[in-house]
């Protein structure tokens, strides 16, 4: 089923609704499930979750439901954590973050996995220009939300 659900957002990239609908499932599949985390690891749903985040970058309902399956598929998992680095996934948190900055459910969900991101050597390691980049959005977010 983790195959599945990769292979159709594969498929179906510029389809938003597939992808929304898949990551649910990811999340859904690899949520306190380290078998089915992994098996997701290897099918390339960290890759596929993220190149979902940029291709639907104004979609606020993508960016929630593709931060749930990252947050699944790389906590407690090393090796997801490490694919994220290479699949782009902190600049893709921080596109969000920024395109979606007066949303306070984006900055509450996706702020902390982005720093669950960047606390992992390998992953920052992938992306050491980025990772200073991403923190502006982090330090607005934090700034905005201590505001409402």
């Amino acid at each position: 089923a983790v195959e599945a659900a990769v292979a159709a957002m594969r498929g179906h990239l510029q389809i938003e609704h597939v992808q929304r609908s898949a990551c649910v499932a990811l999340s859904n599949m690899t949520m306190d499930n380290a078998e089915n985390a992994t098996r997701a690891g290897y099918a390339g749903a960290v890759e596929a979750v993220v190149a979902a985040m940029r291709a639907h970058l104004p979609s606020e309902e993508l960016q929630l439901t593709a931060g749930g399956a990252l947050s699944a598929m790389t906590f407690g998992n090393h090796v997801n954590r490490t694919r994220a680095g290479p699949a782009g996934a902190v600049a893709a948190i921080n596109a969000a973050l920024t395109t979606h900055s007066a949303s306070a459910s984006v900055g509450h969900y996706l702020t902390p996995l982005l720093r669950l991101l960047l606390s992992d050597a390998a992953t920052v390691a992938m992306a050491p220009v980025v990772t200073t980049l991403a923190m502006a959005p982090v330090v607005t977010v934090a700034t905005n939300n201590a505001n409402d």
